[in-house]
């Protein structure tokens, strides 16, 4: 079986898209992690997929418009 894992996106303003998410998704906060400067919130959608949330502040980084706001998509196959 094949199924979603996680969805990991940037965003500048972290707290406006974790309120998002938790107000449209009932996404929950699951966990916090610095690193390197940066910051990633991963939440919980209710079953066993989680969205990652890398948090790049728009002074160090500016966006790159060929490069969406998914980063990537995490698969897990048994």
């Amino acid at each position: 079986m094949v199924s979603i894992d996680h969805v990991h996106i940037h965003a500048s303003d972290p707290a406006k898209t974790i309120e998002f998410y938790e107000s449209f998704f009932g996404a929950q906060v699951i966990q916090e992690i610095e690193s390197v400067g940066r910051r990633l919130t991963i939440m919980s959608l209710g079953d066993k997929s989680k969205l990652s949330i890398l948090h790049v502040p728009p002074a160090v980084e500016k966006p790159n418009p060929e490069m969406a706001s998914i980063d990537h998509i995490g698969i897990e196959v048994e």
